[in-house]
């Protein structure tokens, strides 16, 4: 088996999971062996089984999803591409629309700044299929009701409706990796996220 050209980052896989490891573990070959591990009955051991024979043998077990989240976090996945000021008539808001390095889709963040330094920063994270969906006067009023806050948009297309398990932006924790690189490209440090993203 061939893994792809960015391993996990790219989809997962398990050739893709043994060479990334082989890779972090500064193997001297970028090359894996991919088996099953049988139980005493023959068949093919599960995961409880797998941990206890690990401490039995003092082996290290990680699990495809720590690798692609490890993965992610030891990655610059975010490109800021445009910052502009909206006028509306809650006031003057700014845009920025950022790029996933690795699949050019985009992230919109909608932001009005507080003036109280004292008080948490709510942000909303929600996924839209359009920058102007984004800018629909039922979400700018989430950020405008108290005054301040973000709102942080995944635009979606109609391709990502699909789920696709070897898609690593499609894993619960991918999203929330590339929130956290925005909010520090934004020096926010005092978030309370509200999100509908699952």
């Amino acid at each position: 088996m061939i893994s792809s050209e960015r391993g996990l980052l790219e989809q997962v896989t398990i050739s893709d999971a043994a060479i990334d490891l082989a890779q972090l573990c500064s193997a001297k070959s970028l090359s894996g062996v991919v088996c099953d591990v049988l139980n005493k009955k023959g068949m093919i051991a599960n995961k409880l089984e797998l941990e206890n024979l690990s401490m039995e043998l003092n082996l290290i077990m990680v699990s495809m999803k720590n690798l692609v989240v490890h993965q992610l976090r030891n990655t610059d996945l975010i490109l800021r591409q445009k910052e502009n000021t909206v006028p509306t008539k809650y006031g003057e808001l700014t845009s920025i629309i950022y790029t996933n390095q690795l699949d050019d889709s985009k992230i919109i963040v909608i932001m009005k700044e507080k003036k109280n330094k004292t008080l948490p920063l709510p942000v909303y994270i929600d996924s839209v299929f359009s920058i102007g969906e984004a800018f629909e006067e039922k979400n700018i009023e989430k950020i405008t009701i108290d005054g301040f806050g973000i709102l942080i948009y995944k635009l979606n297309s109609s391709k990502e409706s699909r789920l696709d398990s070897r898609n690593p932006f499609q894993l619960k924790e991918s999203f929330g990796i590339f929130v956290e690189q925005i909010l520090n490209d934004i020096n926010i440090t005092d978030p309370v996220i509200i999100t509908n993203v699952a």
